[in-house]
């Protein structure tokens, strides 16, 4: 896997995460909140970890900066 995901992009990723975790563990996220930002915090967490998004491949987007030649 190409790695997708740039340094700007993971650190957003993992402080939107974190924000969704606290939500549950204070427990303002209830119900089926609590399930779908549990999931979408796992799923941030991953994609920041592997800097891979399936959803940037579909579409041809990249975060990462270009190397430089």
């Amino acid at each position: 896997m190409k790695k997708n995901v740039g340094k700007i992009d993971k650190i957003i990723r993992f402080m939107v995460a974190i924000i969704f975790i606290l939500l549950i563990v204070t427990k303002i996220a209830t119900g089926i909140w609590f399930w779908i930002l549990g999931a979408l915090a796992l799923i941030f967490i991953a994609t920041g970890i592997m800097r891979w998004c399936g959803i940037y491949s579909v579409f041809g987007i990249t975060t990462c900066s270009l190397p430089k030649k």
